[in-house]
């Protein structure tokens, strides 16, 4: 996942947990400035479904989250591996 300090500077951290996947699939989710509704329509979920990835609950459905990751740029390797590049 990447952080960015008020200088913007990049740090990446691994996407090893349902919370840290839902802060990445949250904070690409604002970088495209997407709603919850914009993110969910174009990820053909549930508004409802967005906001349980972010919130980290592990029992989003895999499906689910793949969707939105792709909807929002995440690449696969980021899902699979835990490090974004």
């Amino acid at each position: 996942m990447y952080h960015s300090d008020m200088d913007m500077e990049i740090v990446e951290t691994p996407v090893d947990t349902p919370e840290k996947f839902g802060q990445l699939i949250r904070m690409r989710r604002v970088i495209f400035d997407y709603t919850q509704e914009n993110l969910a329509e174009k990820a053909g979920v549930s508004r409802m479904a967005i906001k349980r990835l972010e919130a980290g609950n592990p029992n989003v459905r895999l499906d689910t989250a793949l969707k939105a990751a792709q909807a929002v740029g995440v690449p696969l390797p980021t899902i699979l591996e835990g490090n974004p590049k």
